[in-house]
């Protein structure tokens, strides 16, 4: 069973997305706040985050940064209706969704993030190289130069 965390202010987008994630088969926890997305993300593994950039206490990138202390390898998707992504540089294991998009654009990103199965600290090395080929694929049929 696949673990994703959800931080977001929104309570619509939390029940939303979680609805999504436990109909598919997958474990889904939320939080409202930044601090309680890291305490919860120390707590407990995960191997998928969502992450709202702008939240009630604390910048979602100041969450991103404290889940890379511990992990480098989960992927996390940002997410935001009013941050502007110009300088947010993603990569094989990081992504931005613009909310604004709707709720099917977010799924879509949910789904290419989400692992097929559980991944383990073992494991790292190869899921790793999974994300960079999938992100890979995924530039080249946009037309974008893959790094």
């Amino acid at each position: 069973m696949i673990k994703v965390l959800i931080v977001d202010d929104s309570q619509v987008i939390r029940e939303a997305v979680c609805k999504l994630l436990i109909e598919e088969g997958h474990e889904a926890r939320s939080v409202q706040s930044g601090r309680e997305g890291i305490e919860l993300f120390q707590s407990a593994r995960f191997d998928l985050a969502l992450i709202d950039v702008v939240l009630p206490d604390i910048s979602g990138m100041d969450v991103l940064a404290a889940i890379r202390r511990v992990n480098r390898e989960i992927p996390v998707i940002m997410m935001s209706a009013t941050f502007n992504p110009v300088n947010f540089k993603e990569t094989s294991n990081t992504a931005f969704v613009s909310k604004t998009g709707g709720i099917n654009r977010l799924i879509e990103t949910i789904r290419i993030y989400l692992p097929s199965r559980p991944v383990h600290a073992a494991d790292s090395f190869s899921r790793g190289f999974l994300f960079r080929s999938i992100f890979g694929r995924l530039k080249a049929v946009a037309g974008h130069p893959v790094l």
